[in-house]
């Protein structure tokens, strides 16, 4: 017994594109770690010479450039999210059309697309208010504002 499911089929350059975006992120990833470690090793410098107030300096900049990341990249991603999201309920199917895929893809629409899209505005707006949220509150700490 056969259903007939509709499917988007995998583009096999899709594949090629992660890889190498995966390669890309882990690079950067590492550069990342290296310049933190960089950061690190000058606040040591600096406590060790006893200059407190260039260490908090350092700290505070460190600091601010992290969440700065984090929120770059979170909201980046929430609203990739939230596009897909609004695509996918206009056109009445996920994927939408025109959407390349890594691997066959079962057509999700009616329910499916809808219990889906919750989920991805939910996901979108959790990590909007994760990445805000810890922004302001880290932020506020790092220069004892509360």
């Amino acid at each position: 017994m056969t259903e007939d499911v509709l499917t988007v089929a995998a583009d096999p350059s899709q594949r090629r594109k992660a890889l190498i975006a995966t390669i890309v992120m882990v690079v950067i990833g590492a550069l990342g770690f290296y310049a933190i470690n960089q950061q690190i090793t000058q606040i040591n410098g600096a406590l060790d010479a006893g200059d407190a107030e260039r260490a908090v300096w350092l700290s505070r900049r460190l600091g601010a450039a992290i969440l700065a990341t984090l929120l770059v990249a979170c909201t980046g991603l929430a609203f990739g999210l939230e596009q897909l999201t609004r695509q996918s309920l206009k056109q009445g199917r996920y994927p939408p059309q025109g959407i390349k895929v890594l691997q066959r893809t079962r057509v999700r629409t009616g329910t499916a697309l809808r219990a889906m899209a919750i989920t991805m505005r939910f996901c979108a707006t959790a990590l909007l208010l994760l990445a805000c949220g810890l922004s302001v509150w880290f932020g506020l700490a790092l220069y004892r504002l509360f």
